[in-house]
């Protein structure tokens, strides 16, 4: 019977206890020591010179674009509110059987459609209209064209009707006066808003740049 007294048996427990891990296989693993996290690095400043040189050449790309979107919207819009006169003009001429004007005045760019008065031009003005009046923004240049304006033959009396800027009247028939409003924006764009004579109906056309 073999001794388990002496210094070959006082280290066996010590030499199981250094023996490294193995695998399934039996063959040891290895473990890597553990390494502290990268530090992160901050950008250059040829990093952020060149992102501020893209977002420089960006904006100078989009902004002219932005720009050119809201003239355009606001020259659409400032047409859209003119046509719209012109039919509250020709509506009320119709119902009411009395003729209406549509007034607009090129120095301040308000517009308002005004009743024509039944008494002679020189004893009575024309009458407003509530809520058919408003202005058109300064940055949208507006022109009043009759298509047959003959020149006056005589100035002795004023017309009420005449004073207060130019306009296009709408009859009780349903005719009205053969005339177009011409409106541009600082682009170059322009839009006609045209009324038909016979029908007094209204349109908008798009002729682009002139």
């Amino acid at each position: 019977m073999a001794s388990t007294s002496g210094p070959r048996a006082r280290t066996a427990p010590t030499a199981a206890r250094a023996m490294p891990p193995t695998s399934a296989t039996g063959d040891p693993v290895r473990t890597s020591p553990r390494h502290p996290p990268a530090r992160r690095h901050a950008f250059t400043l040829m990093e952020l010179m060149v992102v501020i040189l893209v977002v420089t050449i960006l904006t100078s790309m989009i902004i002219p674009e932005l720009r050119g979107s809201f003239e355009e919207a606001l020259l659409r819009s400032s047409a859209r509110r003119l046509a719209g006169a012109c039919d509250v003009a020709y509506s009320r001429a119709v119902a009411a059987g009395r003729s209406q004007r549509l007034r607009f005045e090129p120095s301040t760019g308000r517009y308002r459609v005004e009743a024509r008065a039944h008494a002679p031009k020189s004893a009575a003005a024309p009458t407003e209209v509530p809520d058919a009046a408003g202005t058109i923004d300064p940055r949208i240049t507006v022109v009043l064209r009759h298509a047959d304006a003959p020149a006056p033959a005589t100035a002795a009396v004023p017309d009420p009707e005449s004073a207060g800027g130019e306009g296009i009247g709408f009859n009780a028939d349903g005719t009205a006066d053969a005339a177009e409003f011409e409106l541009s924006d600082r682009g170059g764009f322009r839009l006609v808003v045209r009324v038909n004579p016979i029908t007094a109906r209204v349109r908008v056309i798009d002729p682009g740049r002139p």
